[in-house]
């Protein structure tokens, strides 16, 4: 019985142990799994609001290992979220003596994990954790305790997706990775435990990565390789290119290759970057709105990267570009096109300056980082190798376009350590023509900066636009050089020591073909440019072959002062002007100080100046080459002038000298100059004495000597002109010319050697705008041929000098009726013709002159006096009582109006005394009222005047001829005539100037 019972308590026993292990059995294989098929989509949703399908669940209770297929979660709102084909879960009994959850194997099977951000710019992930119950807050913060013990022997992840989708973007972006696998060996939580890993991913457009190594958390420790292999850039981009103006127009790739290791157990983290290398290609970006290319860079590589955490060093062997090219574009705005394509969308595009009037506190310094926070910088080399950089400025007032093609850098050394100096060498070639070199060393802190510097043949034409407002030019050839060194300090912002040139300058006016100004070469030498003393300082200039091309337009228009841009002659700023202060104000303190400039001398070489005139009835041309001088230091702000000499050869024999000193800076203040032009060919001034005068040159040579004098504005000049063995042409019609008689102006000035002197001042104020030189000159030597010619005589008698200019050598004076030269006119006459010996090309016609009143009546006292003398002589009157000459003078007035008028005549002169009856003859009247009667009864015939001015123009000719020695050929009597002028003792006759055959 007890045996029975006993046996069927064990046999019991057994039973609930089948029962229980066919209970366990089940549960783990069946309703687990059953349960995890229906019970979780239900939580899923109803804590989630998510949609869960699972396909398979299985579940080993002896072996604790959990199989998960077909899982799939998706989002009500957004769609799929989540799914996989296989979930392997290995959980190791060994777990119970170890302490630790220890898993044999963690395995994820082509999982799919989509993110989604709606237009509402809600996430999927985001929206699913929101409808979570906000978790119960503790009573009491739990104590933060060491990391749960954990072992992962397997865990791999096979062939993932993950999808990126964001509709809140407005390009609707999207991104797929994959696939990627992962797979770690041995992780574990437990101390001195690390595992082993590697990840491996694809990326969009083919691009690979890898990252392998080891991992500990106990302490934390990693180390191993990452590799990153023809990443491409352009999906990227594509998420944040909507908020610039950029785009990317070819195939950028990344590659990326380190190795580190990361010791977080000490207090400090360590961490160790070695044998780093990087490469970028194909990156090319251009902006989105106009499609214009910004930056190229087909290649870009580094080599021999290294970081040290511990000593914030970060190394780096090499950084290579290959053939770079950058593209900049200065926009109307002032902005370059590169920094406006690359701001974020609705950034202020220029800054906002700070009002001069605004008060603004001192910005403190900022406060140096902690010890070990600087990022210390090396790197051994940095080469670019077929560079291009093009700049355009749209802002200038014409297109400026500069281009840099070939360039090459190497920068070898650099350190970013206080003390440390970088080599640097540059080269480019510009797209315009011409080269630039760079060389030497560069250190930035303390700055210190010193490069020789070479350029050769470099073409400025491209950035002349910049010079359009200030010079109305067009320029086709300007080439610069130079060689020197460039040094820059911490207390000298640029300082430039060497040499610099300008070279194959071509210019003309716009629209023209004609050369207007140009060198073959302007060489500085001994340049120094400081800055920070603000001082410019030339040793020497050579100016070779320069040339000038001056021009009148038959309007008058001087072509030179077309070279300045309309407006530029201050008469805009008039108004401006009248009302600003007299003198500037001196700088202040703090204030810039004026920049000086200081030149030793200026060496002109082999220079030529083609002056034409077009504004005359027949052109005119003049070359001066070659010209050759020296112009003495030249220094701003120094009181003492410039001196200047130059000498030139004009035309085919002519010579010109300049003289003198000037302020080159401010001429109208200081300026002794003397030009002097000597054997100038005067067949080519014919234009200019036909505008003058109307009359060409046949012949003649000129030497001018113009001197000029400027003091503050106020000019004084002296211009001297010697003409030799001049000879005027034929007569030619021109408006405007004066009506002078030149052939005896030219007589006049001619002297006894075929020479002209001739010296005219002119002086005027040059601040008054309406002040023009030349017109000056031409009206000033006219009036002084108008005063020689409208007083010939005056102007001999002034070359006889000793006061003799005072006598007027035009008249000669004889008494009434005669015809004998007095001493004072014989004298006159003997200083006429010492004159005219001296300006032999003169000849005089002498005035046969009478005055038919004042020589009729001496003509008519002669012969009465003769009549009276012949009948006295005769005896007539001489027997009776009473005068003579009375009684003559009686008979012949008897004779002449009947024997009663001496009676008549008497009683008119007679009166009857008061007191008296007996009338009285007044002796006095009655005798030279009878000598008038008598003279009018004299009868002068008219032939008896005309000899009488033969007469006295013969007396002056032969006295001119015996006495004065001049040739009879020279002088000539005119037909007689009524005297000029006379008074009443002397009757005058004419001389008149002429110019002989």
């Amino acid at each position: 019985m007890r045996n029975w019972r006993e046996q069927a308590r064990l046999q019991g026993w057994r039973l609930w142990a089948v029962a229980a292990v066919l209970a366990y059995t089940l549960l783990g294989f069946l309703f687990l799994p059953w349960l995890a098929r229906n019970q979780a989509p239900k939580l899923a949703q109803e804590h989630l609001g998510v949609d869960l399908a699972i396909e398979k669940v299985r579940f080993n209770p002896y072996l604790f290992k959990l199989t998960v297929e077909g899982l799939s979660v998706e989002d009500p709102v957004s769609g799929p979220m989540l799914a996989f084909q296989r979930l392997v879960a290995d959980f190791s009994l060994s777990s119970a003596w170890r302490r630790a959850w220890t898993f044999g194997e963690l395995t994820l099977e082509q999982p799919a994990l989509r993110l989604h951000r709606g237009e509402d710019g809600i996430g999927n992930l985001q929206r699913m954790l929101d409808r979570l119950p906000p978790p119960a807050e503790p009573a009491e913060p739990e104590p933060e305790g060491d990391l749960p013990r954990l072992v992962l022997h397997d865990v791999s992840l096979v062939e993932g997706r993950l999808a990126i989708e964001d509709e809140a973007h407005p390009e609707a972006w999207s991104l797929a990775l994959g696939p990627l696998s992962f797979a770690m060996q041995d992780f574990a939580t437990l101390p001195e435990r690390q595992g082993v890993y590697t990840l491996e991913a694809t990326g969009p457009r083919g691009g690979r990565t890898r990252w392998s190594g080891s991992f500990a958390v106990g302490p934390l420790h990693s180390a191993g390789t990452v590799e990153l292999a023809n990443i491409a850039v352009a999906p990227f981009w594509e998420y944040v290119r909507h908020q610039y103006d950029a785009e990317l127009t070819g195939d950028a790739r990344l590659g990326l290759a380190f190795d580190y290791a990361f010791d977080g157990a000490g207090e400090t983290p360590q961490f160790r970057l070695r044998q780093g290398r990087a490469e970028l290609t194909g990156l090319a970006v251009a902006r989105a709105s106009t499609g214009e290319p910004l930056l190229d860079l087909p290649r870009v590589a580094a080599a021999g990267a290294e970081f040290d955490l511990a000593t914030a060093l970060l190394r780096v062997a090499s950084v290579d570009l290959a053939e770079p090219g950058l593209d900049l574009r200065r926009l109307a705005n002032g902005r370059l096109d590169l920094v406006a394509a690359l701001a974020p969308a609705g950034d202020d595009p220029l800054p906002v300056p700070v009002e001069a009037t605004e008060a603004t506190e001192p910005t403190a310094p900022a406060e140096p980082a902690g010890p070990g926070a600087a990022l210390a910088i090396e790197l051994d080399a940095l080469r670019i190798d077929g560079g291009r950089v093009a700049f355009e400025d749209r802002a200038a007032p014409q297109p400026v376009r500069v281009e840099l093609q070939d360039l090459g850098l190497a920068v070898t050394n650099y350190r970013s350590a206080d003390g440390h100096s970088a080599a640097v060498e540059a080269r480019a070639a510009a797209a315009s023509g011409g080269t630039l070199a760079v060389s030497g060393s560069v250190r930035g802190a303390p700055l210190d900066v010193g490069l020789d510097v070479s350029v050769e043949g470099l073409s400025l034409v491209p950035v002349l636009p910049y010079a359009a407002e200030a010079m109305n030019l067009e320029i086709t050839s300007l080439l610069a050089a130079a060689a020197g060194r460039v040094t820059l300090t911490g207390d000298e912002p640029f300082v430039y020591a060497g040499t610099a040139s300008l070279r194959a300058l071509e210019s003309n006016l716009p629209g023209e073909d004609a050369r207007l100004v140009g060198w073959q070469a302007l060489d500085a030498e001994g340049v120094e440019l400081s800055l920070a003393e603000r001082a410019l300082r030339i040793g020497k200039i050579i100016a070779t072959e320069p040339f000038l091309r001056v021009l009148v337009n038959e309007d008058g228009a001087l072509n030179l002062a077309a070279i300045a841009p309309a407006g530029a002659d201050g008469s805009d700023d008039a108004a401006a002007a009248a009302t600003a202060p007299a003198e500037a104000p001196a700088p202040g303190p703090g204030e810039d100080a004026a920049f000086t400039v200081g030149i030793g001398s200026v060496d002109i070489r082999a220079a030529t100046m083609d002056f034409t005139d077009l504004n005359l009835p027949l052109p005119f041309r003049a070359l001066v080459e070659p010209m050759e001088g020296e112009i003495s230091t030249i220094t701003t702000g120094s009181p003492t002038p410039a001196r200047i000499e130059l000498d030139g050869d004009v035309n085919e024999y002519g010579a010109a000298t300049v003289r003198g000193a000037l302020d080159l800076v401010d001429p109208k203040r200081l300026m002794d100059l003397e030009l002097d032009f000597r054997n100038i060919e005067m067949e080519g001034l014919t234009p200019y004495t036909v505008k003058f005068a109307g009359r060409e040159i046949a012949a003649g040579r000129l030497d001018v000597d113009l001197s000029w004098s400027i003091r503050n504005g106020q000019l004084e000049s002296v211009n001297r002109m010697v003409i030799n063995e001049l000879e005027l042409g034929e007569r030619v019609e021109s408006p405007g010319a004066m009506s002078l008689p030149l052939d005896l102006a030219v007589a006049l000035l001619t002297d006894t050697e075929g020479r002209i002197d001739l010296e005219v001042p002119v002086s005027g104020d040059l601040n008054d705008p309406q002040f023009r030189y030349a017109p000056l000159v031409f009206k000033a030597l006219g009036n002084v041929l108008a005063k020689i010619v409208t007083a010939p005589f005056r102007f001999l008698a002034s070359l006889l000098g000793g006061g003799a200019e005072d006598a007027d050598l035009e008249f000669v004076g004889f008494v009434a009726g005669d015809a004998a030269l007095r001493g004072p006119e014989a004298e006159d006459l003997g200083q006429l013709a010492t004159a005219l010996a001296q300006r032999p090309e003169l000849a005089l016609q002498v005035g046969a002159a009478f005055d038919a009143q004042r020589d009729g009546r001496a003509i008519r006292q002669r012969l009465l006096d003769e009549a009276i003398s012949a009948r006295f002589e005769a005896g007539e009157g001489s027997g009776k009582d009473g005068d003579p000459v009375r009684l003559i003078m009686e008979a012949m007035y008897a004779e002449a109006a009947g024997p009663e008028a001496p009676a008549t005549l008497q009683g008119e002169h007679s009166s009857i005394p008061e007191g008296s009856d007996k009338p009285v003859l007044d002796e006095s009247a009655y005798l030279e009222a009878l000598r008038a009667a008598l003279l009018e009864q004299q009868a002068v015939d008219p032939q008896e005047l005309r000899l009488l001015g033969l007469e006295r123009a013969a007396a002056v000719q032969n006295h001119l001829v015996e006495s004065g020695g001049l040739d009879p050929a020279r002088i000539s009597v005119a037909e007689p005539a009524e005297a000029p002028k006379a008074d009443e003792n002397l009757v005058f006759l004419q001389l008149e100037l002429g110019v002989g055959e």
